[in-house]
């Protein structure tokens, strides 16, 4: 498992310096990336979602039988939010960035680190599910607690659960893995042509989303990296020692696969996405970025390392 992993990191690094020489050679111009990034949340990851279900033959019996993922979901996103508010105290965060601290341990980057990963691992078929059940749980709160979280710092967002909140809710990737599972509970097909052609469109997301974070860490500025310095102590404890504790807790109630998933999701860096939200609720963006750029570099050691120390602990997950 861990060697999987490390070769599997070692390809999305290259990728990501891809992407950060495209920036360079002024390929990707920054002013470009809202084109790419929107090319993936619109059209490339909406169709892997949708191909991922639906080729697997997801329906929503299969949702209610893995009940048990939800509820350990739901409780590690709770205790992610806890460890928000405590490590934001200790650090002694100005006003202006506790509510990015807080969404930053809270939300991974899921879809554009987890998703291939975990793709790399297992087979679609075994992973569909879970992807599917994550994504929308990891969306949901997003978009509403996260929300009403950023938005508490800007006095002029008195309504934060709006119909805009419900729209990005409801947004293409969230709409197309429903639909896929609507389209396999009540046995609904679609074209060959049409589903191949969706699978092979879903099938790039995970190169141009790699290549596109290489890009977009390569604008960040690294300087005034102030309690930057603070962040490799929460590196430390949300991306190392709370992914081993979960491996070691939910082994004993969930199957390996299950686990596997778990400790992925307990690994993952800041959400590439909240920048972009920071930016939009009027928080500090230039703060989202930097210590974004920080989390996700450390993770490509950080990952491997956990799945190292549960090997070494004799913790078997996958």
């Amino acid at each position: 498992m861990t060697g999987i992993i490390i070769y599997k990191i070692e390809t999305f690094v290259i990728m990501m310096l891809l992407g950060v020489l495209a920036a360079r050679l002024h390929i990707l111009k920054k002013d470009g990336l809202s084109t790419l990034s929107g090319l993936l949340v619109k059209i490339t990851f909406p169709c892997l979602g949708f191909a991922l279900i639906y080729d697997a033959d997801t329906s929503l019996i299969d949702f209610a039988a893995n009940w048990k993922f939800v509820v350990f979901e739901l409780l590690l996103s709770a205790f992610l939010l806890v460890l928000g508010f405590l490590s934001m105290k200790l650090m002694r965060l100005p006003n202006s960035t506790r509510q990015i601290h807080i969404i930053q341990t809270m939300f991974g980057n899921q879809g554009f680190m987890n998703i291939p990963i975990l793709l790399s691992i297992f087979t679609h078929g075994e992973a569909s599910v879970y992807i599917a059940i994550f994504t929308l749980v990891d969306q949901i709160l997003l978009w509403s607690l996260g929300v009403v979280i950023m938005s508490s710092s800007d006095p002029s967002n008195k309504k934060v659960l709006s119909l805009n909140t419900l729209k990005k809710i409801l947004n293409p990737m969230n709409l197309s893995m429903i639909a896929a599972v609507l389209f396999t509970t009540f046995h609904i097909h679609i074209p060959e042509v049409l589903s191949s052609t969706i699978t092979s469109v879903g099938n790039v997301s995970f190169s141009l989303a790699l290549i596109f974070l290489g890009a977009t860490l390569s604008y960040i500025s690294l300087k005034n990296l102030d309690y930057i310095y603070d962040y490799f102590f929460l590196v430390i404890v949300k991306m190392i020692l709370i992914p081993v504790g979960v491996a070691a807790v939910v082994s004993h109630f969930l199957t390996p696969t299950e686990t596997t998933i778990l400790t992925l999701m307990a690994c993952m860096p800041a959400m590439s996405a909240i920048p972009m939200m920071a930016e939009n609720y009027h928080s500090d963006a230039e703060f989202a970025s930097k210590t974004c750029f920080v989390m996700t570099l450390c993770s490509v050691f950080t990952i491997p390392l956990v799945f190292f120390l549960l090997e070494l602990l004799g913790i078997h997950i996958g």
